[in-house]
Formats: C-alpha cells, structure tokens, sequence
C-alpha cells in the first residue's frame, strides 16, 4: 500500500501548481503569432486580453467588415431612445492596443500548415488560431 504525509501531499501540490503556472509561458515563446479570425464581442476581446497578456505575443484579427454594431443595447433604439449609429464602433481602440487589423474575409484554415487564407489572396500563419466567426441566422431552416 502506498502512504504519503502531508509533507509530501504540500510539496507535491506545489510542484504541479509552479509546473501548470509556467507552462503557458513555455508553451507561447517570444514571437509567437496567434490569429483571430472574427471580430464581434469574443474575438475582439479575446485579442485585447492576449495582447494585454503577453505584449511579446503577435496578435492578428481579421474582420471583414469595418465596423462593428454591439447587439448589446439594441433594445434601445427599436424603442427610439438611441440611433443605430450609437452602436457603430470601429477597431481602432485594437490596433492602438497592439493588435494588428486586417479588414478581410477568411477563405480557409489549413490546421495542418497552421496558415489563415484572406480573399485578397494574404495568407497569415499562426502558432495558435481562435475562430470566433459570430452567428447568423438559417431563415429556412425551419418552415414558417
């Protein structure tokens, strides 16, 4: 039967805490490129917070459009208390963060030579890609 005291218990609890807390650091070398394709609420933001994270780490979004209009608060102007207009927001507030904007439609994702695809033919590679493309609605998926 194997018996370990609480000594051990303390010690091997800190060894696998210092080991999980620097392995992000490891993994995400100096240099290393992410790329965002989509950028609504969660990929704006989760390019804002790697880059806040790490400065060291190469953020690329890539959006199609150029403006972004929040759902939140959209309440508000079907009920007249503000304007479509006062929920426009660009991606400028990013690329002051650090993050590299590129004004794009993604064609492709080959997991396989880590490399993002733009329609204008810009092909951008990456060590790690978050793909938060957003929804949209099926109008005919279902009938009425």
């Amino acid at each position: 039967m194997f018996m370990i005291d609480r000594r051990k218990f303390i010690a091997g609890v800190g060894a696998t805490t210092s080991t999980m807390l620097a392995a992000p650091h490891v993994a995400r070398a100096a240099g290393a490129k992410v790329v965002v394709v989509g950028g609504g609420p969660a990929g704006a933001t989760a390019a804002k917070y790697l880059r806040r994270a790490d400065p060291s780490i190469e953020v690329t979004l890539i959006e199609a459009n150029k403006d972004y209009y929040t759902c939140f608060m959209s309440n508000e102007v079907l009920s007249g208390e503000r304007t479509l207009d006062s929920l426009k927001f660009g991606y400028g507030g990013l690329a002051k963060a650090g993050v590299k904007v590129v004004h794009d439609l993604v064609t492709g994702i080959d997991g396989a030579a880590k490399v993002v695809t733009t329609q204008s033919g810009q092909k951008f590679p990456y060590d790690r890609c978050i793909v938060a493309p957003g929804i949209d609605f099926a109008w005919g998926a279902l009938p009425g």
